[in-house]
């Protein structure tokens, strides 16, 4: 159950009630007239279902109300009480629901660029490309963690299945900055360890038995990504973060590009060309794999709703 809460104008109070009232899913409505002290407005909230969640939305914005007079909220306290049909059944509906306008919400949060995730980015980028050239997985993984590049791509997928080019456009441009950081610090990892007496050789690079799959694609990696889209977006519209981590290990981004950036240090073309290639493979196939998730879900949500 989530709460909704609607600051309607005097002049559309009486329409809003009138109209949840009549609607699905929608329980406990309480209203308050001139509740907002400066405007006047009137705040309607209620109990929302969260299966019926977007036919409220919609039918709120046809009244005329504002996106920003809605706001959707978890609800920490239980508005109403199970019917006994549904407790006692095995499927649980309201967990496969999703309120696509917060959803999109969400996606654009995650596509914002802040200092905080380019540094996240870089760092991840270090450890991964010492990982890569002392062929060690264990720092991959490590690097997998860190890395929070998971949240662009998320928001990109849900750009593209929504039908918003500029959500998209976003989240793909944060997703590059990112990269790039990941890349750059690759490649200061090669002046560092060129400093120090520790620079891997350039015929070295990318030829060790753990990790050589950075730089050399494959077609069960695309497979992988694809799969791994599809879990990142069920792990983030059902709030699951221990999968949204588990997710970040399964694919190989950050050490692509913390790869790319350690052979360009090196001026290892071919492996340059190998550790793009990866990259690339693996983000195209997260995106397609969790925009067709998202798209098959909204199909699904509506040919249900239409046989109901």
């Amino acid at each position: 159950m989530i709460t909704l809460t609607v600051y309607a104008p005097a002049d559309l109070a009486n329409r809003v009630v009138a109209s949840m009232e009549a609607m699905p899913g929608v329980h406990r409505l309480v209203r308050l007239p001139s509740a907002v002290v400066r405007s006047g407005d009137d705040l309607v909230a209620a109990g929302l279902e969260p299966d019926h969640a977007d036919e409220v939305i919609d039918e709120l914005l046809r009244l005329g109300v504002g996106r920003s007079r809605i706001v959707l909220s978890d609800s920490a306290l239980a508005i109403v009480e199970p019917r006994a049909r549904e407790a006692a059944t095995l499927w649980d509906h309201d967990d496969d629901a999703v309120v696509w306008e917060e959803a999109r919400d969400d996606a654009l949060l995650r596509s914002r660029l802040s200092a905080s995730y380019l540094i996240l980015m870089a760092v991840a980028g270090l450890i991964a490309a010492v990982g890569v050239f002392e062929d060690q997985p264990v720092l991959i993984v490590g690097a997998m963690a860190v890395s929070p590049d998971i949240l662009p791509v998320t928001a990109a997928c849900m750009g593209f299945a929504l039908g918003s080019p500029t959500l998209a456009r976003r989240a793909l441009l944060t997703l590059f900055l990112g990269f790039l950081m990941a890349a750059s610090a690759g490649a200061v990892a090669v002046i560092i360890g060129r400093f120090l007496g520790e620079s891997p050789t350039a015929s070295g690079f990318g030829t060790g038995i753990l990790t050589s799959f950075v730089s050399h694609p494959h077609l069960i990696g695309a497979v992988i990504a694809a799969a791994a889209g599809l879990a990142a977006i069920l792990s983030f519209e059902g709030g699951r973060a221990g999968i949204a981590v588990g997710v970040a290990i399964s694919v190989t981004t950050i050490p692509a590009a913390a790869g790319l950036g350690v052979a360009i240090g090196l001026e290892n073309w071919p492996r340059v060309l190998g550790s793009l290639e990866v990259l690339l493979i693996n983000v195209t196939f997260l995106i397609i794999g969790g925009a067709v998730t998202i798209v098959v879900q909204r199909a699904w949500r509506a040919r249900r709703d239409h046989g109901e």
